[in-house]
């Protein structure tokens, strides 16, 4: 571990209430500076513990628990904390928060009581049923099919019917996803299948086009995390004869059903998962090759054997060491996070823009939260401009430009930071984010490093080290994936290995 703490990552720690909350790489990056980053940021603690700062305490008690496994600060802000101004600074860190964590754990029971709250006093917050479904926070039963069922009976035949049958299928997901091996959630699932008898005749909601009922969202998610591979056959035998994961959309609902199949068999304990990732992949769909690289990576997973991806990975890291992007190899939490996410068909682009977001020098936005306005972003970015700066403020209001669109470039200039919104429903827009004086430049800044459809990445790097590794990424070709491990009695490679291989151009 660094015997000094990178002054980057002190920044980080300095203002948590800044760390982007769609992303849990900024945990890694602090958590893996070791000792000198948890002494620090228990100084933060005793700076801002005695403060009505609900945000700043947040910050700081999610950062200690998330990074370092210490609740101290937690404990002390909910007992000097209203219950209520509590969960509510705690509520924009759930994303970030490890599910089924020690975090979640402790605040699990108060985001199940603020959801019956809220529901009690007639309000459908997707933003706690959201928390909730990332959280996989365990009701023992008690909360989320009984939800469904306080829906049904209170808004059946109201104009609020459509909205409260749409939050019961939330609520349904995060069930499956929480407490996949609970026997009544198990036959709920079930029973929209005509596979069990229904425990009640709570509807799903309506669907528009092609997008899947909420009954297949929750029976991927009890595919992936159910501990009973019988009961996990049974599912991928229904679900498999369905239409939703042959969707050919490239994007959108349908590209999110087939993918969140294929997830599901990734992780399933099922025996049949592996050949019906096989059928997937032969099939020739958008989500054909995603399911190549689920089998390379369950086998993997099973052999105990590295990510084929990682002689990539190993390439990529040394290339943005050589030019002074990186100080160090990412540490365990960071090499945890990579080993997850990385895959074989990964660009150099891509596996640096991971590389980078794991120790903390780079962050991902989410363009492809389509529905509702996309103020969030913006707020998001104005976040990581602050953070990349040390600005303490950013003198923008964002409630006025709730319609601005996607599309977000941020550049240095010499009094701040210019925030431009490309091809905005308002027309282009600049504002000024102000830099305080005192901001030392180390000369580096804000890089645009990746954009596609779906996400826009922004890297925290020296100009000249980000072009060194552009030219290297050019004209270096990276290196084979590693073999994919048998299956079992399998020949080496096998029929999978032969997928890879017309993938990457070699057969």
């Amino acid at each position: 571990m660094p015997a000094e703490l990178d002054p980057f990552i002190s920044r980080l720690i300095s203002r948590p209430e800044w760390l982007p909350t769609w992303s849990n790489q900024p945990w890694a990056a602090i958590a893996d500076a070791g000792d000198p980053a948890h002494r620090r940021a228990l100084e933060r603690w005793g700076a801002v513990r005695d403060h009505v700062d609900p945000a700043a305490y947040a910050g700081i008690a999610i950062l200690l628990i998330e990074a370092f496994d210490d609740d101290r600060a937690l404990l002390a802000f909910a007992e000097a904390t209203d219950r209520e101004a509590f969960f509510e600074a705690i509520l924009p860190y759930a994303p970030i928060m490890a599910p089924g964590g020690r975090g979640s754990r402790s605040v699990g029971k108060l985001f199940l009581t603020r959801l019956l709250h809220s529901l009690g006093d007639g309000v459908l917050r997707t933003d706690i049923i959201d928390a909730i479904r990332h959280l996989r926070i365990d009701d023992r039963g008690e909360v989320y099919l009984v939800t469904r069922r306080a829906l049904a009976s209170e808004l059946n035949g109201t104009p609020a019917q459509d909205a409260a049958e749409r939050y019961a299928d939330l609520v349904l997901i995060a069930a499956a996803e929480a407490t996949p091996d609970r026997p009544e959630v198990m036959r709920t699932v079930m029973s929209y299948w005509g596979a069990d008898e229904p425990l009640d005749d709570v509807p799903t909601a309506e669907t528009q086009g092609i997008e899947a009922p909420a009954s297949w969202l929750a029976t991927c998610a009890l595919i992936r995390r159910s501990r009973r591979a019988a009961d996990a056959e049974r599912l991928i035998e229904l679900a498999h004869d369905t239409d939703f994961w042959r969707s050919t959309a490239k994007e959108g609902p349908g590209a999110l059903d087939a993918s969140a199949y294929v997830d599901g068999l990734e992780h399933s304990v099922a025996d049949s998962a592996e050949d019906r990732l096989l059928e997937i992949a032969k099939a020739d769909l958008p989500v054909s090759s995603r399911a190549v690289a689920a089998i390379a990576r369950r086998r993997a997973r099973m052999a105990g054997a590295p990510p084929i991806a990682q002689p990539r990975v190993d390439a990529v890291t040394a290339a943005l060491l050589e030019a002074g992007l990186l100080e160090q190899e990412p540490g365990p939490r960071g090499a945890e996070i990579i080993r997850e996410h990385a895959t074989a068909t990964d660009s150099p682009l891509d596996l640096a823009a991971l590389v980078l977001g794991v120790s903390g020098r780079a962050i991902t936005f989410d363009l492809a939260a389509g529905a509702g306005p996309l103020a969030p972003l913006v707020t998001r970015s104005l976040a990581a401009i602050a953070l990349a700066t040390g600005s303490r403020r950013i003198p923008f209001d964002i409630d006025d430009h709730e319609e601005l669109g996607a599309g977000v470039e941020a550049r240095n200039v010499d009094t701040g930071v210019r925030v431009v919104f490309q091809g905005s429903r308002m027309g282009a827009a600049e504002f000024d984010a102000l830099v305080p004086d005192d901001v030392d430049s180390d000369g580096r800044g804000l890089q645009r490093i990746r954009i596609d459809a779906d996400h826009v990445t922004y890297a925290y790097v020296d100009p000249s080290a980000w072009g060194q590794f552009i030219d290297w990424a050019a004209t270096t070709p990276l290196p084979d994936p590693a073999p994919v491990p048998p299956r079992r009695s399998a020949q080496p490679g096998g029929e999978i290995g032969g997928l890879l291989g017309r993938l990457f151009g070699r057969g």
